[in-house]
């Protein structure tokens, strides 16, 4: 499976966002690419786009910014339209069949578990995800799921190492 038309392209933005950078579906889809510093690596999530209404600045990894550049468009909003349908219809295409629904957020999970796996810190993670630091969430769902191996090869998931 790969990604080789511009309309799948198009979805590279949020999903490096959500997978590496762990915002929420919700967060990603109120964002604008001013939201976005990529010389600083750096992505803002104002009170008006965050789920509990609150401030974050969140640093983005290397992985997410090289992703980010790939995009052609670097203005207005950064998810398409009829994104929801458009994911849906990718994840068709890789065969992910074991799915919770459109509006999932399982790559942020994803990015939980990894990113507190290579960093072993859960104040650090929690900030990331938007959590409070004593949020037991992160104990819950997101610490021992991987290891610290796992979690450096996620993190290295860069274009040049998949085809798109």
């Amino acid at each position: 499976f790969a990604m080789d038309n511009e309309r799948d392209r198009e979805l590279i933005p949020f999903l490096a966002l959500a997978a590496f950078a762990g915002l929420r579906t919700a967060e990603i889809s109120r964002l604008s690419w001013e939201s976005i510093k990529l010389q600083r690596k750096l992505v803002t999530i104002g009170v008006d786009q965050a789920k509990k209404r609150r401030l974050r600045a969140i640093e983005l990894p290397e992985n997410a910014a090289k992703w980010l550049r790939l995009s052609d468009c670097k203005e207005g909003a950064i998810t398409p339209r009829n994104l929801y349908s458009r994911l849906a219809d990718l994840r068709k295409r890789a065969k992910f069949t074991n799915w919770k629904g459109e509006k999932s957020n399982a790559l942020r999970h994803s990015f939980g578990s990894y990113h507190y796996a290579l960093y072993d810190d859960a104040a650090l993670t929690a900030g990331r995800l938007g959590h409070k630091a004593n949020d037991d969430q992160l104990f819950d769902h997101y610490r021992s799921l991987v290891e610290k191996k796992e979690a450096e090869a996620y993190f290295s998931i860069t274009p040049e190492n998949v085809v798109l």
